[in-house]
């Protein structure tokens, strides 16, 4: 146990130092040349100003503002472009404290951290561990498979979801929910690692985090793929719903950067608008017949968009040809449209 607790203290550690790094990297060389560059400027105009006037500490207070002020320029321009501001930052406050100094060394820091972390083969057994899972060859499996036997236990309790496992599950319960989440992600399962991130288990928290910081490039990868086929769902209602469903997840897992996170509410505002406008005629006939799970699966994102538009009365009409469709799943919900009454939007 101790040797476990240690190995997802040292990888929860190298993965936060990652994470740094990768946001560093992101913000480019910029800022660490920016620093050095007024470093030198400062250095400079220091030795000048020694060298004409000698000791004046009035002319060396206005160059050491006006260094300050180029670095506290820097670090705005940082802040409202969305990046890391941790050099920028750093060296307002070093560059105050012991001069040039201070900003060369937070340029050091920002070129260090510009460089990408090496992968880890340590993290890469981490992730093995927590999913308490092992290789196994395709003929081992099969004669598993075959010697144990793959039926359902039908006296055994429903499983339980991982939402409900994350909030009060056993401790391995909850560390083997994190690893497949980790080998197998997927959008449903944002909202079990965001109650991961928030739990009151430290451990829980450090390996949620690890998570978060593994699935970050897959999370936009598929962002990147979700957005580009906006031109492919045209004006139908049904693909917009599934489509809008995913942005919303991406949206509210908090991994997206401010950028990622603003193009998607916009998207998903365009989304909703054609749902709406598929809406306009009679109910979605979403596929309870056909395919039931799907059905599930757009009834959250449909419900929760009519509540937020204020849509009560096409929410009612939803709800109404849910109700008919769960008792003849063939009955066509085209007699609602006739029944529905036209209700002023509150705005």
């Amino acid at each position: 146990m101790a040797s476990s607790q240690s190995l997802a203290t040292d990888g929860g550690a190298q993965l936060g130092a990652s994470a740094v790094a990768e946001n560093h990297g992101a913000a480019g060389l910029g800022v660490p040349i920016g620093l050095t560059a007024v470093a030198a400027a400062e250095t400079l105009a220091i030795m000048a100003v020694t060298s004409r006037f000698g000791a004046a500490w009035g002319a060396l207070a206005s160059v050491h503002l006006m260094a300050l002020g180029a670095v506290a320029v820097l670090f705005a321009v940082t802040w409202r472009s969305g990046r890391d501001t941790t050099a920028p930052l750093l060296g307002l406050i070093a560059g105050a404290a012991i001069g040039p100094v201070g900003m060369l060394g937070a340029a050091i820091l920002g070129f260090t951290a510009s460089t990408p972390a090496a992968p880890s083969t340590l993290i890469a057994e981490w992730y093995e561990r927590i999913a308490l899972s092992t290789a196994v060859d395709p003929e081992t499996r099969l004669c598993d498979d075959v010697g144990v036997g793959r039926t359902l236990d039908l006296g055994a309790t429903t499983p339980e979801p991982f939402p409900t496992v994350m909030e009060g599950g056993p401790l391995a319960a909850r560390q083997t929910v994190l690893g497949l989440i980790a080998r197998q992600f997927h959008p449903r399962y944002l909202e079990t690692l965001k109650i991961a991130l928030k739990s009151p288990e430290p451990s829980i928290r450090v390996q949620a985090a690890a998570v978060a910081t593994h699935i970050g490039p897959e999370l936009r990868r598929r962002f990147e793929e979700r957005t580009a086929t906006i031109d492919q769902v045209g004006r139908d209602p049904i693909a917009a719903l599934g489509l809008l469903g995913e942005l919303e997840a991406f949206i509210a897992s908090g991994l997206l950067d401010a950028a990622e996170r603003q193009r998607g509410v916009d998207l998903a505002a365009f989304l909703g608008d054609c749902v709406l406008e598929g809406l306009a005629p009679r109910p979605l006939d979403l596929p309870y017949a056909t395919d039931p799970i799907r059905a599930a699966e757009l009834e959250g994102p449909l419900e929760d968009l009519l509540l937020s538009r204020r849509r009560f009365a096409e929410f009612r009409t939803q709800r109404s040809a849910r109700r008919i469709q769960a008792r003849h799943p063939t009955a066509r919900t085209k007699r609602l449209a006739s029944a529905r009454r036209p209700t002023p939007v509150i705005a």
